[in-house]
């Protein structure tokens, strides 16, 4: 798979070729030691440059087990065959390049937790559907646009703020068995027609 391809039509100067041929690549299985500055080499191979394939999407770290192609002072570490540590997280890289999945169905499953750490988060769907012992959310601004809302809470549904403002285009409709309303300072009723009792 690997073998040097000779080329028959290379130019030739003083009886040698013009162009060297290609050095055959080497697939290693070897560990990987950090070098003098800080980077990653080959333990088989410590003069060459380590580059992650574009395809290793696991990123190797010092003591992984790794298989490697090498050619000339290049290499690529294909896959990780080991971790130097077991219980190390796995840690899925593209470097720079945006990474894409796209399947007819997705499922994310973590058995202890899930986080999602991001400067914008995006999410569009036709149907979504939130279920949770206890949700909380914190925001510091939080806008809720809908054509119809429609809220059922079984027990208690407190609302605490320093000033509360509703405002209906048509009607407001207060409906219930026992109602109060109490100010401790100042409290105004003002309308076209008030009707009591």
């Amino acid at each position: 798979m690997f073998d040097t391809i000779h080329h028959t039509d290379t130019p030739v100067l003083s009886g040698r070729p013009l162009f060297s041929a290609p050095e055959t690549p080497v697939i290693a299985a070897t560990r990987l030691i950090a070098g003098d500055n800080g980077g990653l080499l080959l333990q088989s191979h410590p003069y060459s440059a380590v580059t992650v394939a574009a395809g290793c999407l696991i990123v190797p770290e010092k003591g992984d087990l790794v298989c490697a192609m090498v050619q000339g002072d290049s290499a690529y570490v294909l896959s990780v065959l080991e971790r130097h540590a077991a219980s190390a997280p796995l840690t899925l890289s593209t470097q720079d390049t945006p990474l894409h999945i796209r399947a007819p169905s997705l499922a994310l499953e973590g058995t202890e937790s899930i986080t999602m750490k991001t400067a914008r988060f995006s999410l569009v769907s036709h149907t979504s559907k939130w279920v949770a012992q206890t949700l909380r959310q914190i925001a510091g601004s939080l806008f809720v646009s809908a054509e119809n809302a429609h809220k059922k809470v079984e027990n208690l549904d407190a609302t605490e703020a320093g000033h509360i403002a509703q405002h209906a285009e048509k009607s407001m409709v207060l409906d219930n068995e026992i109602g109060a309303i109490t100010s401790r300072a100042v409290l105004r009723i003002d309308g076209g027609q008030v009707h009591m009792g």
